[in-house]
């Protein structure tokens, strides 16, 4: 048997701990705040590609700093943080709760990857069209955002911070078992290296799902990888 180190993604539902159940359902409810914050995020993200590649194409102008143009990621970020409006209003505009910093810089992440992946695209097929759009957009998390505790509950930094420090959004996998379980163990033990993560709402069975990419070394036997060592 061999070893060697992948980077792949766990997914799974999960649960909201320290919530009863009255404060997560209703329309006051965390569930229907968060189910907010898709939207929000699903909106300025359609808003954003599109801007984003009005400036490829010079129908907006393009800003510069000095003699060189403003990189695109650095457009997308100062877009959803208000600094630059092409529109001459906020790419980002939200119906409820305000996410953190770290959540707008992952979503501007998200979205010029898939301007750039479209981009490809129509290089190869002229008929395609310039951008997509998106249908529901999780809540993307940075790294830096994501804490496994020790205790099997995951820590997430989704709260714009106001007067006071925000607190934190802490959420516990649900029915993880076998090689998942052994995944997640691993990455509290810092055996494995986790990277960014993403929280939705699965449309047909309606559960919170938490996805995160992970690193860390396999065994590769008889063709399968299997996780650890």
């Amino acid at each position: 048997m061999t070893t060697r180190t992948v980077t792949r993604t766990a997914k799974f539902a999960v649960g909201f701990d320290g919530h009863r159940s009255v404060d997560l359902k209703g329309r006051d409810g965390l569930w229907a705040r968060l189910d907010c914050v898709q939207e929000d995020l699903t909106r300025a993200a359609n808003d954003l590609i599109e801007v984003l590649s009005m400036v490829n194409r010079d129908i907006i102008s393009w800003p510069m700093n000095g003699d060189k143009k403003v990189p695109l990621a650095t457009l997308a970020y100062r877009a959803l943080i208000g600094a630059w409006t092409p529109w001459g209003r906020p790419i980002y505009r939200p119906e409820g709760r305000t996410v953190s910093g770290g959540v707008k810089s992952a979503l501007a992440g998200s979205v010029l990857a898939r301007l750039l992946e479209d981009g490809r695209a129509r290089q190869k097929d002229k008929t395609r069209p310039r951008y997509s759009t998106f249908g529901s957009q999780p809540i993307p998390f940075r790294k830096q955002e994501v804490r496994f505790l020790l205790d099997g509950r995951i820590r997430l930094t989704i709260w714009a911070s106001g007067a006071r420090r925000a607190a934190p959004l802490v959420v516990r996998p649900a029915g993880v078992r076998g090689g998942q379980e052994t995944i997640l163990r691993r990455i509290r033990k810092g055996e494995y290296k986790h990277g960014d993560g993403k929280l939705w709402k699965d449309a047909k069975t309606r559960k919170w799902m938490f996805a995160v990419s992970w690193t860390g070394p396999v065994v590769a036997a008889e063709g399968d990888l299997v996780a650890g060592v």
